[in-house]
């Protein structure tokens, strides 16, 4: 669960005056923890297809330690697979791609980028 973010709030919708709207479980130095989130059993919600299977679907259960939010939201990222794969495309190919003032009148414009590589000390 160290991967998601918790919003919390009041029965409103309204950051809580104990620890506002997100749940900060991590803490550093002498700070203290707001509090942890686990899962719990699941809730499953469906019905018997006459067989003696269940069908649905499961819901989980997050139990809260420290605090118990009248109303939460359960957030995490997107994966990002495949982000790195612009690093396969030759620097000389993105810069032919320059546009930017739209010239062609695709409706897409923009430029590269140019920013000094810090392993190397270089422009790229």
């Amino acid at each position: 669960m160290d991967k998601w973010v918790f919003k919390v709030g009041d029965s409103n919708g309204n950051p809580l005056n104990s620890i506002g709207s997100v749940l900060q479980p991590t803490k550093i130095g002498n700070a203290i923890s707001e509090g942890s989130v686990t899962l719990g059993n699941w809730n499953i919600m469906g019905q018997d297809d006459f067989d003696g299977d269940f069908i649905g679907l499961r819901k989980p259960n997050y139990q809260f330690t420290n605090v118990s939010p009248p109303q939460f939201s359960a957030r995490i990222a997107p994966s990002l697979v495949g982000m790195g794969l612009l690093e396969a495309i030759d620097e000389s190919t993105i810069i032919s791609w320059e546009d930017e003032n739209d010239s062609n009148n695709d409706g897409i414009s923009g430029r590269a980028s140019i920013v000094t590589d810090p392993a190397r000390g270089v422009l790229r």
